[in-house]
């Protein structure tokens, strides 16, 4: 299953907001946004790549003799 959009953007936000902890001293509230949006956009890429996968199994099951 190749990478969607959502991962990406999933994975460019875990990346920004460990820099920007790394990075900045202290807590300012758009690090704190940062971090909950970065978890929210994780969880739910997540959810999106388990339903897809899922999705994907279940017409393969549909379809004897199908392969990819």
């Amino acid at each position: 299953m190749s990478a969607s959009m959502f991962g990406k953007i999933k994975t460019c936000l875990q990346i920004a907001a460990i820099l920007a902890v790394i990075a900045v001293h202290g807590q300012p509230a758009w690090v704190l946004a940062l971090l909950y949006v970065t978890v929210l956009v994780t969880v739910l890429s997540g959810l999106d790549y388990f339903f897809g996968l899922r999705r994907r199994m279940q017409s393969q099951a549909q379809t004897p003799g199908a392969s990819s």
